[in-house]
């Protein structure tokens, strides 16, 4: 039997509904909220309702569960919280219409990580949203790639813009550029995650389109070169570009809001008022004007004012003007009709300087000027390498030439440029004419000219080229279409690359096209009469207009023009086209956009207030009737301060009041707000003053903030307690940072609360010795979640170290998210001393052993060897006859008895030693040790007829304790002799090194030799044999190893099967 919201719909005559269909949906939105099992809506079940409800089921959710045993049912809970959200969503139209209709992509999940919802555009970019039903997919199925790393959903933080990248949902990557915010939705006293994406090529596509609106806007007015202005009807600046400040002197915001006409010279004001009249009265669209402009210096300065109508072009209205800085040219011409006229004059009184070059004799006579022009007098410039002397070199050819081209053709004339340099170390620009005088035969006897200074002229020239090539870079640099047409034939002559991407040619292609072939049929008669306008030098008005492009496609554009004339006085005209296409786009986007600011606004968890300067309300968002019942409509130009509890209003105005007065400070106050049904509400407020229109306006978002006060109040209450106790109690929020700390705390540690707080537990009280957060056991016993004991050494605020035993809480939230650790702290640093103590007696302890071990074993081995030699010396006394033999013996008989008494004397002084904390250690001559070995394994030596060899010189001393530098080298040689190779004639090499720090003793034999790969870290264990030799014990390695490392020293070996082993013995200097 299925049930839809509680209702029997398989009865045998079909579905019988006894509620009406708003009822039932009802009874299923409670079913849903009531989390009871039988709702279950399966295809066969849907296909018996009224058509009305069944349409609206589908539309809630269309979920495929039909046949499903009970085994792959999904969780019901999940289940049953999507299709609730579904049916919520459903019933709220604005949030539907935020959500469906949105541009973006929407992703809505719950609490716990479960998808409730994926509007159309998100299932159109993620198809497989549409295989499974949403309450089946989870947040962590997810991931975010970006800059070669991925991130799961579940890890974003919240409210924030990740940027660019690509969605994975279970490893199957969207081929999609993306841009991901993360959002939180707080709806229905819910919160849910709601991720936005937008398409990231279609936002830079957006971005582009905008900055290049504002560049060719700009560069509309910016035509020309120079600074440019708006002046309105009355001629006064509304708008000047910062190039104002290169021509006057002034900044752009001194001068705007005067009259244009008030920085004129007055001799010249009557001229640019007539121009300016021109465009008011009668309609002019432009007027050039020169005229004398006030510097802040104090001088006036030439400029050239263009001066366009623009008052009927939407979004100017103004008339733009370009100012040109040509006071250089213009004091450069005026300069240079002077200097024609005395020019002029000074040809007939020879104030060019006149010479007189006797070519034959070399010699050059000056005019009387000379002095006066350059600084030189005649007879420093008396023959040609004189006056050469003073042209830079790289001009010497030039004259040469010149002169070698007019003798040769036989002129009458010369003339050349060049440099010379004056006197006073200046270098002018001179123009030489001279007239040649030849004889009858052609020989050129004297030249007589002029050298005349055009050094202001060739400056002029080098400007105005430079001039040129800026023109030229600000020409093909420009984002508004530009082109030059010729006005006889109509054909292009010039165009510039913005114009070529608007319409798509190539430039040869372009310039082979007439103003016709780029104009549509239905705009051929406006481009008609425009172009009779231009060739009577009418001034014509901005207007909009269509051009056809290579693709045929047709592109909007506003058009300027003007008529002028190239340097073969052709009649041309410059049009200038703005593209209209991403304006129009533009604009749409931003009131696309702003209508998105607003009903996220409208749907915030906040809410947004707007006052005036005197506290009255002039805007408060919609969710205020969620918070405190009111409708926004009931508080529109109330005081906010009428609904502030009595004792919270006094503390509440004085934020507002210095906010008003300091109003690029930001202002936060905490007050009760009083809702419609009576109850106050803990609320917080942040808010700045900010100039709107010309008015103060106090822009505020408020918070609700009732469970961070109740919080507060409990932590209060809690203090009270802890701060009556003698253990320490820490109070620290999820991320390790100090709320709260009691006194006792405070006299454990040397914090108080104010130095402490903020701060995060592990900079604040940790040190080398502490255990870790991030990893290890502290971490282990963080990550489980659960109360937990622990010690740690902290360190105090004097930097000194403490033991504490930590009783750790973990505190959470309704929401079950971490808020809080609470740490009960006791000092047990006593109680560690004693445990330290303890274990330092338990080493000595250990160490005693191991010396008494080794004692043993020196006992064993030397008494034995002793007895062994003795013994064997005696036997062989009672059985040789030989005299001479004997007498060797019993050298030798009282040789080792000696060594068995001085070993007497060395074990009685070990055993005074033994119960020190310390060996006693002194510099041994290690030779004579040696030698004491030899005699001691004589008998052995002699029976495998072995070669001792110790190559150690006399006076190489070790820092050893004496016992053990025998048993050393006792154990090394007599293990060397023991187990030598039977097939070789043994020998045991003896010798020392040194180091920087170290001495090292070496012991080498040809042996057997050691497998180190299979016995290497067996090999100074104890017990350890690695020979069938039945004298092996194990013992000796792992003693003389110990009694090394008592000394500071270490051992190592390296040793070949088959070829012999060497040991090392190390010891500090």
């Amino acid at each position: 039997m299925h049930f839809l919201a509680g209702l029997d719909i398989e009865q045998s005559d079909g579905a019988q509904f006894i509620l009406p269909e708003e009822a039932a949906k009802r009874v299923l939105a409670a079913s849903l909220e009531s989390g009871e099992d039988q709702l279950w809506v399966l295809h066969s079940d849907l296909a018996k309702l009224p058509s009305a409800l069944k349409d609206w089921a589908y539309s809630v959710y269309d979920f495929p569960l039909n046949g499903h045993s009970d085994s792959a049912e999904p969780k019901k809970a999940a289940y049953r919280e999507a299709l609730l959200f579904q049916i919520q969503h459903r019933e709220n139209s604005l949030l539907a219409q935020v959500l469906d209709q949105s541009s973006s992509g929407i992703l809505v999940f719950s609490g716990q990580g479960i998808l409730l919802y994926a509007n159309q555009k998100a299932e159109h970019w993620l198809p497989s949203l549409k295989q499974l039903p949403l309450g089946l997919l989870n947040i962590d199925q997810f991931q975010w790639l970006q800059n070669e790393q991925e991130f799961p959903f579940s890890a974003i933080p919240e409210n924030e813009s990740l940027g660019i990248g690509q969605l994975s949902l279970d490893g199957e990557k969207l081929n999609r550029k993306l841009n991901l915010q993360h959002r939180i939705l707080q709806w229905k006293n819910q919160k849910f995650r709601l991720l936005e994406l937008d398409s990231a090529t279609e936002l830079q596509h957006l971005h582009e389109r905008l900055h290049q609106t504002e560049i060719t806007n700009q560069l509309l007015l910016e035509r020309s070169l120079g600074a440019y202005s708006l002046t309105n009807h009355e001629n006064t600046i509304t708008f000047l570009s910062g190039e104002v400040e290169k021509i006057s002197g002034y900044q752009p915001e001194e001068i705007v809001g005067m009259c244009c006409l008030d920085l004129a010279h007055p001799k010249d004001r009557l001229r640019k008022e007539n121009a300016l009249n021109a465009i008011h009265y009668q309609h002019m669209a432009q007027q050039e004007v020169k005229y004398r402009l006030h510097h802040r210096s104090g001088r006036y300065r030439w400029v050239k004012a263009t001066m366009i109508n623009h008052f009927d072009t939407p979004g100017i209205e103004s008339i733009v003007t370009v100012v040109q800085d040509i006071d250089e040219q213009e004091r450069a011409q005026r300069d240079l009709i002077d200097s024609n006229h005395r020019f002029r004059w000074a040809s007939r009184a020879t104030k060019d300087v006149i010479w007189d070059w006797h070519y034959k004799v070399g010699k050059i006579e000056w005019g009387e000027n000379l002095s006066e022009m350059y600084g030189w007098d005649s007879h420093e410039l008396d023959n040609p390498d004189k006056w050469l002397s003073h042209i830079p070199k790289e001009d010497h050819q030039n004259i040469q030439n010149s002169l070698d081209e007019a003798f040769e053709q036989r002129s009458e004339t010369w003339e050349c440029r060049y440099r010379f340099q004056k006197k006073n170390g200046d270098w002018a620009y001179i123009l030489d004419r001279g007239y040649i005088e030849r004889d009858l035969m052609g020989n050129v006897l004297r030249i007589i000219g002029a050298m005349h200074d055009f050094s202001e002229r060739y400056q002029y020239e080098q400007e105005l080229q430079k001039e040129k090539q800026k023109f030229r870079q600000l020409f093909e640099g420009s984002l508004i279409g530009v082109a030059m047409l010729e006005l006889q034939n109509t054909r292009w002559q010039d165009c510039n690359q913005a114009l070529l991407n608007m319409l798509g040619f190539k430039k040869s292609e372009f310039l082979a096209k007439s103003l016709i072939d780029l104009i549509p049929e239905s705009e051929l008669e406006l481009h008609q009469q425009k172009l009779r306008e231009l060739r009577s030098l009418q001034p014509i008005k901005t207007y909009q207009t269509l051009l056809l492009r290579k693709d045929l496609g047709t592109t909007k554009v506003v058009v300027s023009a003007f008529t002028t004339q190239d340097e073969a006085k052709r009649p041309i005209a410059w049009f200038h086209f703005l593209d209209l296409g991403p304006i129009e786009e533009s604009n749409k986007a931003l009131v696309e956009a702003e209508s998105r600011f607003r009903q996220y606004i409208e749907k915030a968890s906040d809410i947004f207030v707007t006052l005036n300067k005197d506290g009255f309300i002039e805007y408060i968002s919609p969710n205020i009737l969620q918070l405190a019942q009111y409708r926004p409509a009931e508080l529109m130009g109330q005081a906010l301060t009428d609904y502030i509890h009595p004792k919270d209003l006094v503390k509440t105005r004085l934020t507002f009041i210095k906010a008003y007065r300091k109003s690029e400070n930001a202002g936060r106050a905490v007050f009760r707000l009083k809702s419609k049904d009576g109850e106050w509400l803990w609320l917080e407020a942040n808010g700045r003053f900010q100039d709107r229109e010309g008015k103060l306006k106090a822009f505020i978002n408020i918070r609700d903030i009732r469970k961070e006060h109740e919080i507060e109040s409990q932590l209060r209450k809690l203090s009270l307690v802890a701060n009556r106790t003698s253990n320490g109690v820490l109070i620290v929020n999820a991320k390790h940072e100090v709320e709260w700390l009691n006194q006792s705390f405070k006299r454990m540690s040397g914090y108080s609360l104010e130095e402490a707080k903020g701060r995060r537990m592990e900079d604040l009280l940790h040190g080398p010795a502490s255990l870790k957060t991030d990893h290890g056991r502290l971490n282990d016993f963080l990550n489980t979640g659960k109360p937990f004991r622990l010690e740690n050494i902290n360190y105090k605020k004097d930097g000194s170290e403490y033991w504490v035993e930590s009783i750790v809480t973990p505190i959470y939230d309704e929401g079950g998210r971490l808020i809080n650790y609470i740490s009960i702290e006791s000092d047990i640093t006593e109680r560690k001393q004693e445990e330290l103590d303890f274990q330092r007696n338990l080493q000595l302890i250990s160490e005693q052993n191991e010396r008494l071990q080794s004692f043993a074993h020196i006992v064993s081995h030397n008494f034995r060897s002793h007895g062994s030699n003795i013994q064997q010396l005696i036997h062989e006394l009672n059985v040789t006859q030989d005299q001479l033999l004997r007498d060797e013996l019993y050298r030798y008989l009282e040789v080792s008895a000696e060594g068995l008494m001085q070993a007497l004397d060395e074990l009685s002084s070990i055993l005074e030693v033994e119960s020190a904390s310390e060996l006693p250690t002194e510099e041994l001559e290690v030779l004579t040790y040696c030698e004491r070995v030899r005699q001691i394994l004589s008998r052995p030596t002699m029976e495998i007829n072995a070669e001792l060899q110790f190559d150690i010189p006399e006076g190489f001393c070790l820092k050893f304790y004496p016992a053990y530098l025998e048993s050393v080298l006792f154990n090394l040689v007599s293990n060397a002799l023991r187990y030598h190779d039977p097939e070789k004639d043994p020998w045991v090499k003896v010798w020392v090194e040194e180091s920087d720090h170290n001495k090292h003793l070496f012991v080498s034999d040809n042996g057997l030799g050691i497998d180190l790969e299979k016995y290497g870290n067996q090999l100074f264990k104890f017990k350890r044999s690695f020979h069938n030799h039945p004298d092996s014990s194990g013992i000796g390695l792992y003693l003389i190893r110990s009694q090394i490392e008592s000394l500071g020293g270490e051992i190592t070996v390296h040793s070949i099967v088959g070829k012999g082993t060497t040991f090392k013995v190390s010891l500090p200097k």
